[in-house]
């Protein structure tokens, strides 16, 4: 595997934990691979994609205990334990110490967790086909039939003998396009045989639903970026719609903020990308969505906007031009309270927004 460029084994709380490092090591942004439930091959798998993103990013893939050739363990897998053990086996493997979280699967919830209690250590969070924390809990906590079959995996995969009930198309699919190597190929099976059923694995299906619960009733990610990558296919359609709901629940405080001030407002929306805005932000008042102006005449956006009464902003020079050129004295001015995503930006700290302005 000539594309990783440094592997590691960490010891977290007596377990030991592989830590992979791939692409650019002196990048100044880290990609942390946050993999889904029995992704015991994940070092192989996610090749083609890191083979994309190498020459412009370090990327670092934690192989969890139970996965890959981490250590497999029979303690319970709270989102707490899982959480730390990334941050740990990260902090003694590499000195960086803030991340993009790629976040797969299961592991979306992990990444949510993460960033609500260390902000500082996310710079954003990409949604690999990642399921949201409200299907765990939704769908309620695992039935005893379903444990019982997943014990019952367990013990198969401990012992080997899912080698004569599994076959290789069962465990990672044909390779109808010719992606992997005959070797890698091999490797995948292999890691999948031992360990797509481990204890850890176990324990975490036992506890997903309790651990999304507490991902729900914790979340603070409002200002964390987020790109969600969603598949095309049924399950993929669900999540796009759950995520869509999360994000109107997200925004439409700005949109309070206003509406609770002003009897009957009128909103007129500015945006380079009007479609998105009219597909995920719902505005529940009277709204005008301004998009005549573009190209050479785009500076009369910014004048629109300085001639509204009241300005919602975005963390961008152009929104922030039209509410300061605003000369309503009673204006109210809702502008987001993290302008700059960095770590060694303090935004509390920056002469940015003007008195009286509302920062959420």
């Amino acid at each position: 595997m000539a594309y990783i460029k440094n592997i590691s084994s960490v010891n977290v709380d007596g377990k030991d934990i592989n830590v992979y490092q791939i692409g650019k090591q002196d990048s100044q942004q880290t990609i942390v691979y946050i993999q889904g439930l029995g992704s015991g091959d994940t070092v192989i798998s996610t090749r083609p994609l890191f083979d994309k993103l190498k020459d412009n990013f370090n990327i670092c893939l934690v192989d969890r205990a139970g996965n890959g050739m981490s250590s497999d363990t029979k303690e319970e897998r709270t989102v707490e334990e899982i959480v730390e053990e990334y941050r740990m086996a990260l902090k003694y493997s590499t000195s960086t110490k803030q991340y993009i979280l790629m976040a797969h699967s299961i592991g979306g919830m992990y990444a949510e967790y993460w960033a609500s209690l260390y902000p500082d250590e996310v710079e954003a969070i990409i949604y690999l086909d990642a399921t949201p924390a409200e299907c765990y809990v939704e769908e309620g906590k695992p039935k005893v039939s379903t444990l019982a079959i997943a014990k019952a995996e367990n013990i198969f995969c401990s012992t080997g003998l899912q080698r004569l009930l599994l076959s290789k198309d069962m465990l990672i699919g044909k390779d109808e396009n010719d992606i992997y190597t005959d070797k890698e190929e091999e490797l995948r099976l292999s890691l999948m045989y031992r360990n797509t059923y481990s204890d850890a694995t176990y324990f975490e299906m036992k506890l997903y639903y309790d651990n999304a619960e507490k991902v729900l009733n914790s979340r603070k990610i409002k200002d964390i970026p987020k790109l969600y990558i969603v598949a095309d296919s049924y399950n993929g359609a669900y999540f796009d719609n759950v995520y869509k709901e999360r994000l109107n629940k997200e925004y439409d405080g700005d949109n309070e903020k206003i509406e609770e001030k002003i009897e009957n407002p009128t909103f007129f929306v500015f945006s380079n990308d009007m479609e998105w805005v009219k597909e995920n932000i719902q505005i529940n008042s009277r709204v005008f969505y301004v998009d005549i102006n573009s190209g050479d005449d785009s500076y009369k956006d910014m004048q629109l906007m300085s001639k509204c009464k009241h300005n919602i902003i975005a963390n961008s020079s152009f929104s922030w031009w039209g509410a300061w050129l605003n000369e309503n004295k009673n204006k109210i001015v809702v502008a987001p309270k993290k302008w700059i995503n960095r770590d060694d930006v303090d935004s509390d700290n920056i002469e940015l927004f003007c008195e009286n302005w509302t920062l959420l």
